[in-house]
């Protein structure tokens, strides 16, 4: 009973609570609403972390020699296969800092310490459900060779599956590209 003296008994609901601790509760209650009531939901729509410097060491982009490739010419992108057309699409989108979902554009490569590694942020494909698989195409190019990965002369791409995260009515967190391949470039 030293506890319900000294207000730490939770009986009764709140009535026992210290004025702090009501205070904190609130906070508390407040803040999980905004993030599962405005943050997931948002991402609830068959998403990824498009990316490929996952933990514990990432699995960057190289060049002929085999080491990794950087600076301002190279550039990743990807397209998801859309089942109900058959064909390769591009229409991605990213979140943004600001919460908002934008095209996802061409990434550029890391420089120094991480070249060859790039991070995209987390991706939805709106046409592929949650905790389904989506089959990825990642491109990566060196643009000064050309504007676009079709008119690139050093390019190259590879093929991946990735189940889907924003499972649940409190939908699960995107998934991470744990295999992601080496992606080689070379003439």
């Amino acid at each position: 009973m030293a506890g319900a003296k000294a207000g730490l008994a939770f009986h009764g609901g709140m009535g026992r609570m210290t004025a702090f601790m009501k205070a904190r509760a609130i906070r508390m209650g407040l803040a999980w609403v905004a993030w599962t009531g405005f943050g997931l939901p948002a991402m609830a729509q068959g998403v990824f972390v498009f990316g490929n410097a996952v933990p514990p060491k990432g699995r960057p982009v190289v060049g002929c020699d085999a080491k990794p490739v950087s600076g301002p010419g190279y550039r990743v992108d990807l397209a998801a296969h859309n089942p109900a057309t058959g064909n390769w699409d591009g229409a991605l989108e990213v979140s943004g800092a600001d919460g908002k979902w934008t095209k996802l554009e061409p990434v550029r490569l890391k420089e120094g310490n991480l070249a060859g590694l790039f991070h995209a942020g987390t991706v939805r494909v709106p046409f592929v459900a949650p905790g389904q698989e989506a089959k990825l195409r990642v491109r990566a190019w060196l643009a000064t060779d050309g504007v676009d990965f079709d008119r690139a002369t050093v390019r190259a791409e590879t093929n991946m599956v990735v189940v889907l995260g924003g499972v649940g009515d409190l939908p699960s967190l995107p998934t991470r590209l744990r295999n992601f391949p080496t992606i080689k470039l070379c003439p």
